[in-house]
Parts: structure tokens; sequence; C-alpha cells
């Protein structure tokens, strides 16, 4: 199991809602189809700071979702709301643990 972190600084504040309803009605539904994909959280984290948070079942649907995540902005003019790129982080998922009935 791989995780791939995205940190995006310098998000337009004005425009959080629109972004996190785009991520949630645009992107998210087709990498929930994408080969290997487990789950995905996109967080707000205050301060024009956002991040994304992905698990997949390979290191490749890992990188996969980084691509699509960068064509995604680009094809839907989001560079307004997101102008700077991610600090990406991503790797194998060595130590996790889920409690039981949580939601996911």
């Amino acid at each position: 199991m791989y995780a791939v972190v995205r940190r995006y600084e310098g998000t337009d504040m004005s425009r959080h809602d629109e972004m996190f309803r785009e991520v949630g009605e645009g992107f998210l539904p087709t990498l929930a189809e994408s080969p290997g994909f487990i789950g995905y959280y996109f967080v707000d984290a205050g301060d024009g700071v956002t991040a994304s948070i992905g698990i997949f079942e390979t290191q490749q649907a890992a990188e996969d979702s980084t691509h699509a995540a960068a064509d995604y902005i680009r094809e839907q003019n989001m560079q307004d709301i997101l102008p700077k790129p991610p600090q990406v982080i991503a790797g194998e998922v060595r130590v996790h643990k889920v409690r039981a009935g949580a939601l996911a």
C-alpha cells in the first residue's frame, strides 16, 4: 500500500468552497475509478494551505494520481485557486491501523 500527500500553499481563501466542491464532484469520482485506488482525503489546513492524502494499492497508482491531479487543475483552469505546485511526499505505507467501524 502506498500513500501520496500533496501540500498546496497560497490557496485562494475566497474560493475555498468552490475548490472543495470541484474536487469532490469533479476530480474525486474519476480518481476513485482509477486502478489501485483505496482512499482520498482533501484537507483545509487554514491560512491558505490545503493538502490531499491519497492511499493506493501500488506505487504506480500513487504516482499516477499526482499526474492526474496536475492535469485536472490545468484542465479545469484552477491555477488561480491553487497557484503554486504542491509539495509532494509519497512512499510505501509501513504501519497503519483503521479503527473498526470508523468513517472512511
